[in-house]
């Protein structure tokens, strides 16, 4: 997706941005409209100018780059560029809105539009933890949100592959969003609920209920503590084929008893029968 269509989305959700974040898009909206004359004249076709008091630029730029795409493919990548940068300099505010947000004010559309947007604003660190990190230490309504920062995290490779859009860290457990998540809250259905949809997109492994002890972590939260221990024996059952009747392996000293007992049986069977 291009930048144009990111910030368009950004730009449709300007008064509840306001409300939620205190943010004015206009100034941002004037300093792209002021910086776009310069390149070409075919931005001026349909290009608004911009207002003196900036009252209504966002909406200004919102129309304009709702037809951008009448644009020639080299003007529409001038003008891409001039969007990441607007982006660029929002992304410090969007990072700090995402520590603060109040999840019972703040609509989702509005989160998803602002990190769809701005990714990197995940990686904006506030005590030590990134947005994700925090998450998983506040209220029941932020919890819901950590699937969502996770997948967009990946999906734009925000964070090193390995840290799966951000739910695990390099060695630190307090910044393990899983450990977290095991320990740190009172709410087992939103809790299970979030493992759940980490386990479903691929974003948590069945390793992890090891590595990090989770079911030592989970043993205060029923359903929780089942879940995982439930994936942890399903995962194990399906390594082994999924036969609950698998046979113990046999050491070779134990194959070669077996088989010479097995012999000796066998001649003491033919003498019975000679007799």
């Amino acid at each position: 997706m291009e930048n144009i269509q990111k910030l368009v989305g950004v730009l449709e959700i300007g008064e509840s941005l306001s409300e939620a974040m205190g943010v004015n898009l206009n100034g941002y909206a004037q300093d792209l409209l002021v910086s776009l004359p310069a390149e070409a004249g075919e931005f001026s076709s349909i290009m608004p100018a911009p207002s003196d008091d900036g009252a209504d630029n966002d909406e200004k730029l919102f129309c304009f780059l709702s037809v951008a795409d009448t644009l020639s493919p080299a003007m529409r990548t001038k003008l891409n560029k001039h969007v990441t940068v607007l982006l660029d300099k929002l992304t410090p505010e969007v990072g700090d809105f995402l520590h603060t947000f109040d999840p019972e004010e703040c609509e989702g559309e509005v989160l998803t539009a602002l990190i769809e947007a701005c990714p990197k604003a995940l990686l904006h660190k506030k005590d030590g933890k990134t947005p994700i990190e925090q998450a998983a230490t506040r209220s029941q309504a932020a919890l819901e949100y950590i699937p969502l920062f996770a997948q967009v995290a990946k999906r734009h490779k925000v964070f090193d592959e390995s840290l799966r859009g951000g739910i695990v860290g390099d060695s630190d457990q307090d910044s393990n969003v899983l450990v977290n998540l095991a320990k740190g809250t009172d709410d087992e259905e939103t809790c299970l609920s979030v493992f759940e949809s980490l386990k479903e997109c691929n974003l948590m492994k069945k390793d992890d209920i090891k590595k990090y002890s989770l079911l030592d972590l989970s043993k205060e939260k029923k359903t929780v503590h089942d879940f995982l221990t439930k994936w942890s024996e399903t995962a194990e059952l399906k390594d082994c084929g999924g036969d609950l009747n698998v046979a113990p392996v046999e050491s070779d000293d134990k194959k070669r008893k077996r088989e010479d007992n097995g012999g000796q049986d066998a001649v003491k069977d033919a003498k019975v029968d000679e007799s």
